[in-house]
């Protein structure tokens, strides 16, 4: 009897110890993947921001990986582990700029008597963002991409202002033709060194379709 209870507790013991184990070596692997991935941002930052600091003296074109990776003080397998070309860079960061906007709508609910996608306070918020993020959306144009932001504009105001279910041709071509407007606009801003503030140009926009209604 005084046998069995020593063999049961010894085996008690080492199952004890065995789950430790497990634990820490899972506790340790997931660690290590939190730590690698963070690295990776930071890796994909520095690649990013070296880009833009490229962009500023040379033209996109003439810009090689090794161009990036030698500013950015990472390997060329570091670039290639995580993008198949420069442009990436860019299309990488545009879907996360874009989540940014989705949230900031999301934290600032639409109130108010009128709810159209013209309204000045839509319009306000678009080009306070453009103005924050400016100098990403002109490298995208520079690097001859303003049609994959326009694109993304588009996308945003049809997803955002078409019923689904009562979709029509006419709307989307509308609220297609406002994106461009908006596109338009903000490359004049720039052009310009945006020398009107938001609200000016998101006045501008506003009044002109409000005559055309």
């Amino acid at each position: 009897m005084f046998y069995n209870d020593v063999t049961n507790c010894n085996i008690k013991i080492e199952i004890f110890q065995y789950s430790q184990e497990k634990y820490f070596i899972k506790t340790g692997v997931i660690t290590m993947k939190k730590r690698i991935s963070q690295t990776n941002i930071q890796v994909k930052q520095d690649m990013y921001k070296a880009l833009l600091r490229l962009m500023g003296n040379k033209l996109f074109s003439s810009i090689a990986v090794s161009d990036i990776t030698s500013e950015a003080g990472v390997s060329r397998m570091s670039f290639y582990r995580n993008y198949n070309a420069i442009e990436d860079i860019l299309t990488e960061h545009l879907e996360e700029v874009v989540e940014e906007y989705r949230a900031k709508e999301l934290e600032e609910p639409d109130t108010g008597s009128e709810k159209v996608f013209y309204e000045k306070k839509y319009m306000l918020r678009c080009f306070r963002f453009f103005y924050l993020h400016r100098e990403f959306i002109d490298a995208l144009i520079t690097a001859g991409m303003g049609d994959l932001f326009l694109a993304k504009i588009t996308e945003h105001l049809i997803r955002k202002w078409v019923d689904k279910e009562k979709e029509t041709r006419e709307e989307t071509l509308r609220i297609s033709a406002f994106a461009g407007a908006i596109y338009n606009m903000y490359r004049e801003w720039s052009k310009g060194d945006f020398l009107e503030l938001p609200e000016d140009v998101a006045a501008i926009l506003y009044d002109l379709r409000k005559q055309t209604d």
